[in-house]
């Protein structure tokens, strides 16, 4: 399973009831991309995106792949190999507001086999 790299529109919202009334919501975007295959921007382009264990999961001196695997075996699932899709936000302009992170995982067959 091979995919190409997606940007979404996303909102993001937030509401806070107290000590003090706070909401909002603002438009952004997430990336949807294969952990194994990150997107590489040209140099000039870099800046605007670039995607850092540390800002997702885990260990900072590691790959994602590794740290989602190291999370699933702590709960007790055993992955494969099999690919593993990320939807966040990635660094910009050296920046990362990376409110959620998503990960599919699937097993080496193709079947999606946790989120």
């Amino acid at each position: 399973m091979t995919m190409d790299a997606s940007i979404y529109r996303t909102s993001i919202s937030h509401v806070r009831r107290t000590p003090l009334k706070n909401a909002f919501t603002y438009r952004s975007y997430s990336w949807f991309v294969d952990v194994d295959r990150l997107p590489r921007l040209p140099f000039l382009l870099r800046p605007l995106a670039a995607f850092r264990a540390a800002d997702h999961l885990g260990d900072p001196e590691a790959g994602i792949r590794s740290n989602v695997e190291r999370y699933l075996r702590t709960e007790g699932i055993e992955p494969d190999g099999g690919p593993i899709h990320m939807l966040a936000s990635a660094r910009v302009f050296g920046y990362v507001f990376n409110p959620l992170t998503l990960f599919w995982c699937y097993r080496s067959s193709g079947e999606l086999q946790c989120v």
